[in-house]
């Protein structure tokens, strides 16, 4: 991706400005249209633009999408915190065997 801007008989670079390097990204990423858009963008030919039934599906199908989103935060923040407890009485156990055996040298199991 060009993110600078050089002349062969010039030292050093220039950085691009703004507006010319988000052309340059637009040109292999475009950004998604509003939702809005999307819609009028339907071919009229195969299907009506305002479909209240369609439309009322989509309402469904994005609430549906947004309650998984946020059950998939939940579950995430739930998950670290039970592998954070886990990692914490794996650590309680290990300090406890160490204390019950303090001659037994700390390595990696091999005799």
């Amino acid at each position: 991706m060009i993110k600078e801007f050089s002349v062969w008989w010039r030292e050093g670079k220039v950085p691009l400005p703004e507006y010319t390097q988000r052309r340059i990204t637009w040109w292999d990423h475009k950004p998604h249209l509003p939702e809005e858009l999307q819609l009028q963008s339907r071919s009229k030919d195969r299907h009506r633009i305002f479909d209240e039934r369609w439309l009322y599906l989509r309402r469904l199908v994005k609430a549906k999408k947004e309650r998984r989103r946020v059950r998939a935060t939940e579950w995430g923040e739930e998950r670290k915190k039970q592998l954070a407890e886990k990692a914490q009485k794996k650590q309680e156990r290990r300090e406890r065997a160490l204390k019950a055996n303090p001659g037994k040298p700390e390595g990696n199991g091999s005799f």
